[in-house]
């Protein structure tokens, strides 16, 4: 009886041991994460409790850690700094006129399940989420038959796609005007070039020109004739 009780002790130690253990180093549960306030304003999903703390960070409910890890580069939605979390339902018109709440593309908890886009209803000529267009520009464009809504799930490339194109803008830019530096050099080149052959033509003719006469400075050796106009002429 001794016996079973000590072995029945040290299950029971052991178990007890499991269980801290678990709680303490076990991985996060489905909603559950390490928010990252100071830099990335991330959660990470698959660190524990105590690791979390020892970072500085906060153990919260992270909505992204419900799903899959966002891909996207760029994930809108309207920050509550008080709460440190993202509103993902808010506009950025709505948000900008809000108190202690900004308008960022890191909300990464708002990645699956918000999109912004102007979307015109069904049955309209233009029906469909316009993702190009601005919100201040949907409802001014469409009316009533318009509005902004967080559920345009097409629109979700569109941001990788118009920083592609500002990409290549830039570049196409940036070949232009080296193109333009490229030839106006080409151009100095061949003008300084056509002006030291004409300096150089100009110095060569006139060097010959001073040798064919005599050159400025030249003397003339030997004695002057004269007529002897009182000479006999009958020799003539």
């Amino acid at each position: 009886k001794t016996v079973l009780t000590r072995q029945t002790a040290s299950m029971l130690r052991v178990a007890k041991a499991l269980c801290v253990s678990t709680v303490l180093f076990a991985p996060a549960l489905a909603d559950d994460g390490c928010y990252d306030q100071l830099d990335t304003h991330k959660c990470d999903c698959r660190t524990t409790e105590a690791v979390c703390k020892t970072r500085g960070h906060m153990w919260i409910k992270c909505k992204s850690c419900r799903l899959p890890e966002c891909k996207k580069e760029l994930s809108w939605g309207c920050f509550n700094r008080p709460r440190h979390q993202c509103e993902c339902e808010i506009s950025e018109g709505q948000c900008d006129q809000l108190t202690n709440k900004s308008w960022t593309h890191e909300c990464w908890s708002c990645c699956h399940h918000s999109e912004w886009g102007c979307y015109v209803r069904q049955g309209h000529a233009q029906e469909g989420c316009h993702c190009e267009v601005e919100e201040s520009q949907c409802i001014r464009k469409w009316g009533a038959d318009a509005k902004w809504t967080h559920q345009c799930h097409v629109c979700k490339d569109m941001d990788k796609i118009t920083e592609t194109e500002s990409d290549n803008t830039k570049k196409n830019g940036i070949t232009t005007v080296t193109l333009i530096l490229l030839i106006v050099g080409i151009v100095l080149i061949v003008l300084l070039a056509v002006l030291v052959g004409l300096l150089l033509r100009y110095h060569w003719q006139r060097k010959g020109h001073v040798q064919q006469s005599g050159g400025h400075n030249a003397v003339v050796v030997g004695q002057p004739v004269s007529a002897d106009v009182t000479g006999d002429k009958s020799n003539c």
